[in-house]
């Protein structure tokens, strides 16, 4: 498991860092209100349904997800969709685009990377799905990074897994960071639904 994180936070630098150089996606992201609604999770957009929706792709689970983190066949990513509200120390709505390239699995952990804007205004999130430990984040935005799992108390549900792609939630109570400039301690909580599409 330590080879695990290790990688994790492997991949997220060298993702942070490609990401700098490069253009970003073309999703949004906007300050929301201290009181604005979590995201609804069953607005998240499904992908396709597999050719035979009886059969489990290649390495992974039966189709439809019952929740738990499958193990997913290995690939390439191509494009999908992280949606969330984060309230707390910075409140904001982020809506990002899979980058694809980086987003990966590979032994049965699942690495996937969201990106949108630009420097000085770049956001990332990296989000992880391991079968044996459970779903994680890293979110680096120009105001705030936060990273969690289930340590954290963090749930990520699968609802959708096909051959197509996979789609579900997460959601996080507290996920621990800090505030860019102030490196003040924070604790956020995070409501999301996710996607993947090969």
């Amino acid at each position: 498991m330590r080879h695990r994180w290790s990688l994790f936070v492997a991949i997220s630098l060298a993702a942070i860092l490609a990401a700098c150089g490069g253009s970003g996606g073309g999703g949004t992201a906007t300050e929301a209100p201290a009181d604005a609604p979590p995201v609804d999770a069953s607005a998240a957009t499904d992908p396709p349904a597999a050719a035979d929706p009886t059969q489990a792709p290649p390495g992974g689970q039966p189709p439809g997800g019952g929740g738990e983190i499958p193990t997913l066949a290995d690939g390439l990513w191509t494009s999908g969709t992280f949606k969330a509200e984060f309230a707390g120390s910075d409140p904001l709505s982020v809506e990002a685009p899979l980058t694809a390239g980086t987003s990966i699995t590979s032994g049965g952990f699942t690495s996937l990377f969201y990106s949108l804007g630009t420097q000085p205004d770049l956001t990332v999130v990296q989000f992880v799905l391991d079968p044996a430990t459970g779903g994680a984040i890293n979110f680096t935005s120009p105001t705030v990074l936060l990273a969690g799992g289930p340590a954290e108390g963090c749930v990520t549900t699968v609802d959708k897994n096909d051959a197509a792609g996979i789609a579900g939630t997460f959601t996080c109570p507290e996920l621990p960071g800090m505030l860019i400039g102030s490196n003040s301690e924070v604790r956020d909580s995070v409501t999301a639904t996710w996607s993947a599409e090969r």
